[in-house]
């Protein structure tokens, strides 16, 4: 069904896709959820948008564990998309990610933790999370990680972990 709907593999059409993926769904496929999800958020493929029905296939997805739905369903927290605005709950959908290597949620829990907003400001867990993508390679997250450092109480004890992940960012 993914690969029609993607149109990767001929013999059946993105349509005849969909309705396997609406299918597996059914049966509780975290792929399929979060496909069928993500298609009632965007509107996509003709169906109408509708953002609680895909904040409800989403979070099935996310409780199988599925990491992409348990981002998005940290941004429907965030934005009130299909449900009630509620930062807590959306830090906690980014956390969750961002813990297992998810580049959006991370850049989203750091945001929110240097803005105060759905949790404390915690330089260390930003620091932490950050690490993950900048020990990868990611430039932005070594810029993050700097930052974090930078934010800490007495930044200067931190001084050669600053320069080296702001060198890193450069490079």
């Amino acid at each position: 069904g993914m690969a029609w709907l993607n149109g990767t593999v001929e013999g059946g059409t993105p349509q005849e896709g969909l309705e396997m993926n609406n299918e597996a769904a059914k049966l509780g496929d975290p792929v399929a959820l979060f496909t069928i999800g993500t298609v009632y958020a965007s509107g996509a493929l003709g169906a109408k948008q509708d953002y609680a029905k895909a904040f409800e296939l989403l979070s099935q997805s996310a409780a199988a564990g599925h990491i992409d739905a348990i981002y998005r369903v940290g941004l429907h927290y965030h934005e009130g998309l299909g449900v009630k605005k509620d930062y807590k709950k959306a830090f906690e959908q980014f956390r969750t990610a961002a813990e297992r290597g998810h580049f959006y949620a991370i850049i989203m829990a750091f945001d929110m933790i240097n803005s105060d907003r759905g949790v404390k400001q915690d330089f260390n867990l930003a620091y932490r999370l950050s690490r993950t993508v900048a020990e990868q390679g990611e430039p932005y997250g070594a810029v993050m990680a700097a930052s974090s450092l930078l934010q800490m109480k007495d930044p200067l004890k931190n001084e050669d972990e600053i320069l080296y992940w702001m060198d890193e960012g450069i490079n």
